[in-house]
């Protein structure tokens, strides 16, 4: 199909990025529900979740046009859209854009496990998108449900192409810490040989010192202080890696074969990226 460049255009197909992440088992709470406060708490709680994925929670309107982004939300799933052309890929590159959005979306997906014990499945993939009156269609987003669904277990799939495509990025060589390697998973066994986004690894490179933390640093002298922050931000991210294990730990003795299998997936994940950060500390690991 010709494409429509023009971000003023209406009934126009335009290149976008789609996100399609469905919350796992959430379906099954929107089933048990059995009255309005049932429901009302599972609206509330799906768009607080479409606010993380989307970045609404913390960026303003200006933002959301910088970056040309929108999102739907609805029963047990969500949609993110950001399109092409966009002010932020002008001004920044389209690799340096794309990877603030998607950095954002893998931050959402630790941030509802934390906080939330929810998982999250999906797919994220670039095509043509069009927005016609209520209705939305576009093989951008066919493409990005069909990677959630094919993924089988509980991460955000990238399309291979679009994956692809920043690998080989020209960007990509200016980063003095490869942006590629902490933000996707490479294809593997657990993600049924698709890339994914690697909310472990986004969720630890966000980890910093708490409030008290810094108001603390701040009584003692220069030498004393940087010791201490630093001695903090390692304990924080330790911390986080010890919830991720528990919290995993804990699924894996869920009574239910198919939830465990999802949590399997978890455990395999949190194995490869923590052996390399803590060797020799069996502890960390997931036995």
């Amino acid at each position: 199909m010709n494409e429509e460049q023009s971000s003023d255009a209406t009934d126009a197909i335009r290149r976008a990025i789609i996100l399609s992440a469905d919350m796992l088992g959430f379906s099954n709470m929107v089933c048990d529900a059995r009255s309005s406060k049932d429901a009302l708490d599972l609206a509330t709680r799906l768009g607080r979740f479409a606010e993380q994925f989307s970045g609404t929670d913390f960026e303003d309107r200006d933002t959301h046009m910088y970056f040309d982004k929108k999102y739907w939300a609805f029963s047990d799933s969500i949609v993110v859209c950001w399109y092409g052309g966009s002010e932020a890929q002008a001004l920044m590159t389209d690799f340096d854009a794309d990877l603030d959005q998607l950095s954002g979306i893998a931050l959402a997906q630790a941030v509802i496990m934390r906080n939330d014990e929810q998982l999250v499945r999906g797919g994220v993939a670039q095509g043509w998108f069009l927005e016609h009156e209520d209705t939305v269609v576009g093989d951008a987003l066919v493409t990005a449900a069909r990677i959630e669904k094919t993924i089988g277990t509980p991460f955000i799939g990238v399309e291979h192409q679009l994956y692809d495509h920043y690998l080989n990025h020209p960007v990509r060589k200016h980063y003095g810490t490869d942006p590629v390697k902490t933000l996707f998973i490479a294809p593997c066994g657990y993600t049924n040989d698709m890339p994914a986004l690697d909310y472990f690894m986004t969720m630890l490179g966000e980890i910093d010192l708490s409030d008290d933390q810094i108001r603390e640093a701040k009584t003692l002298p220069l030498g004393d202080s940087e010791n201490f922050r630093n001695d903090c931000w390692s304990e924080n991210r330790l911390s986080y890696i010890k919830w991720h294990r528990d919290f995993i730990v804990k699924g894996l003795q869920h009574p239910d074969e198919v939830v465990r299998v999802k949590y399997r997936a978890l455990k395999q994940h949190h194995n490869y990226r923590a052996t390399p950060l803590y060797p020799g500390r069996p502890d960390m690991l997931i036995p």
